[in-house]
């Protein structure tokens, strides 16, 4: 078995939990249809959980094809950064609809985040070109870390604050309600 396959399969949960659990409080919270801005995170937070899970199982399927450690790692990362690369411009255009209805994050919260992936990325950039230091399962980890992070902010955003539920509360203050 590979190192860091137990916690890869134990990532992989963890975002499948995510996913599900935000599904079901996102349908239960609903009374009426989602906003746009929601809606794009909703499907930003699925997609990121889910490229989570797929990229869990990638160094169990390159071993089964017969590669070997530190090759392994290194084809993992190249496959991580690929994903990513396709995966950004997504993202990119999904905060663009959520800024344009208003309804954006905290700057410093994605600062925060952008930091992390940014962070991710170069840790896969090393592991692949095998510098500073041999390529190993660690920095695979800490790129899936950082997507976990990624989506549970989406999910804190998305399911624990609520902007409009906020304005709501301002209003009835404001009003003496």
């Amino acid at each position: 078995m590979i190192r860091g396959g137990d916690v890869l399969l134990t990532m992989a949960e963890i975002a499948i939990g995510l996913a599900g659990f935000s599904g079901v409080v996102a349908a239960f919270s609903q009374t009426r249809e989602f906003p746009a801005a929601d809606r794009v995170r909703f499907l930003m937070l699925v997609g990121g959980t889910f490229f989570i899970i797929l990229l869990a199982f990638v160094p169990f399927l390159l071993e089964l094809g017969g590669m070997q450690e530190p090759a392994l790692w290194r084809w993992a990362s190249g496959i991580w950064l690929l994903a990513f690369l396709i995966a950004g411009p997504l993202v990119l255009t999904g905060r663009r609809i959520i800024v344009r209805e208003g309804r954006a994050a905290p700057g410093w919260s994605v600062a925060l985040v952008l930091m992390v992936a940014l962070a991710a990325c170069l840790a896969q950039l090393g592991n692949v070109m095998n510098w500073p230091y041999s390529a190993g399962p660690i920095p695979f980890l800490l790129a899936l870390i950082a997507g976990l992070i990624g989506s549970g902010s989406i999910f804190v955003y998305l399911v624990l604050i609520r902007p409009d539920q906020e304005n709501l509360t301002a209003n009835n203050l404001d009003r003496g309600s």
